[in-house]
């Protein structure tokens, strides 16, 4: 399981509805410190956790340094964000590869190459520049946004996309949307717009709500 943010019952209420349940994890992985994403940190005690950012709990990993948890290899990929060792994760089993990658200003040149022609990804295209600027939220907050320490913006993971998908890639989900500066309708338009060529699954996972991947 990646990060436990909202509240207990959320949690519990949206594990349920994916079928999944407490004693089916074998692990937590953590991608960064900020609350949204640790909330819950001591209902899943009881299990390994891993995570690059420095917590009181856990094992601490090193990014780009690859380990394994049963038939899964996993790496920590570093993002850029304004949180201590804020990470995503290139998971590699049974000959597929997967990232997940979100909280980040921007995807560094090692990222992408890391990323190269993958089988699935699940990517942050948090907002739309223009709405972000239309909301009421402070200027201080709204640069810490766009800034290469805060959130990807839909044209850059478009544009992020196009340098890493290949042959291989089977689906592509955009996540960590914002709900005030961003729609999965506008975000599918946009990084769709930025692969022409592309004829996997592109899906849009919006806030509080549950999706599955679709070409399994």
């Amino acid at each position: 399981m990646l990060d436990c943010g909202f509240t207990k019952k959320y949690l519990f209420e949206k594990m349920k509805e994916c079928g999944i349940d407490l004693s089916d994890l074998d692990a937590l992985l953590i991608t960064h410190a900020h609350s949204d994403h640790i909330q819950q940190l001591r209902v899943f005690s009881h299990l390994p956790i891993y995570s690059v950012c420095e917590l009181d709990v856990g094992i601490r990993l090193e990014p780009y340094q690859t380990f394994q948890i049963q038939d899964i290899q996993i790496t920590p990929l570093a993002a850029s964000h304004d949180a201590q060792g804020c990470c995503g994760y290139l998971f590699e089993s049974e000959g597929e590869k997967l990232a997940y990658l979100t909280d980040t200003g921007y995807v560094s040149k090692l990222n992408i190459q890391m990323m190269q022609n993958l089988d699935y990804y699940i990517i942050e295209s948090n907002h739309d520049v223009e709405m972000l600027m239309k909301t009421n939220r402070p200027f201080a907050t709204k640069s810490r946004i766009y800034s290469d320490q805060g959130h990807l913006c839909n044209e850059d993971c478009g544009r992020a996309l196009s340098l890493m998908i290949g042959e291989n890639t089977k689906e592509i989900t955009l996540a960590h949307l914002s709900e005030e500066a961003n729609t999965p309708v506008r975000a599918l338009s946009v990084v769709s717009g930025c692969l022409k060529d592309y004829k996997g699954i592109l899906q849009a996972a919006a806030q509080k709500e549950c999706i599955k991947g679709g070409s399994r």
